[in-house]
């Protein structure tokens, strides 16, 4: 599969890879608890927690992982990444945005983004799909405003702060997206 572009701007949005000096903005959203109630992540989500997540990025296989940090006027508020599976001509979506940014549409356009170039430069690339803790409504939100189908739930799947939740997975086919309004 080809490398997804390293950089991509929205109206409002650049989407960029992550950088080291990320470091205070990526550890002050991520510490908030409502940021993280939802997320397979550590909690509380400390500053090393940030050096470590950062210093990983920088590991990926750009050929198969996609990542972006999620820059608005200079600060990163939040990132994306595209976890591609050749095997399958899936890919794996996961997003997040500091919370004194909800409500501001920044998920819908920074993630609708990544969905539209990986189909754009990756004729191969049948579906993208993500997942989202039941109780986060927000999350399932934007993915049903980019047109992605809630294909199933998986109870008490997924380990969140020492509690089975619920999982609803829910994806987007290339034929369904090429019909986007």
């Amino acid at each position: 599969m080809p490398v997804l572009p390293p950089t991509i701007e929205t109206v409002r949005l650049l989407l960029r890879p992550h950088r080291f000096e990320d470091v205070d903005e990526v550890a002050a959203y991520a510490a908030s608890e409502e940021w993280s109630r939802y997320m397979p992540i550590p909690y509380p989500y400390g500053r090393e927690n940030a050096e470590e997540w950062l210093s990983q990025q920088k590991l990926r296989d750009r050929e198969t992982h996609g990542a972006w940090a999620i820059a608005f006027n200079g600060r990163v508020i939040g990132g994306v990444d595209l976890i591609l599976t050749p095997a399958t001509n899936a890919g794996f979506l996961g997003y997040a945005i500091a919370p004194s940014e909800w409500n501001n549409g920044f998920s819908t356009e920074a993630v609708g983004a990544v969905v539209d170039i990986a189909f754009e430069n990756i004729p191969e690339l049948v579906r993208i799909w993500a997942w989202a803790d039941s109780r986060n409504t927000a999350s399932l939100r934007v993915m049903e405003k980019l047109g992605k189908s809630r294909e199933g739930c998986l109870r008490k799947h997924q380990v969140i702060r020492g509690k089975l939740v619920d999982a609803v997975y829910c994806g987007i086919l290339r034929e369904e997206w090429g019909n986007m309004p």
